[in-house]
């Protein structure tokens, strides 16, 4: 993620999601964000989870239930921040939260 770019990532689908499904996260959290609720957004129904780095994997389950109508899964980094504002070494300035590996929606 790049919140310069945008605050949430949003990810649009052709097609509406199952009014019940199993969302796969495989993340790693990037400095300040690692520890902190991740808000995760499917139409009205939003869940959190937290990314710990040292989990096997770094795989997390979310069970959604909507409505059925959803087609966009909002994602958002709890507290982005450069390796800039970290480490003034540093050249990098885009605000990093999440770096996804897989995203996988199972049902």
């Amino acid at each position: 993620t790049d919140a310069a770019a945008a605050p949430v990532a949003k990810f649009r689908c052709k097609q509406p999601r199952p009014e019940k499904f199993t969302l796969e996260v495989a993340a790693r959290a990037f400095g300040r964000n690692i520890g902190e609720p991740v808000k995760v957004r499917v139409g009205r129904v939003e869940k959190t989870f937290v990314i710990d780095n040292k989990k096997p994997g770094n795989t997390y389950q979310l069970l959604f239930e909507t409505d059925g109508v959803a087609d966009t899964l909002e994602i958002a980094p709890p507290k982005p921040i450069s390796p800039h504002e970290i480490d003034p070494k540093q050249s990098v300035t885009r605000k990093l939260g999440i770096a996804f590996i897989s995203l996988k929606i199972k049902g």
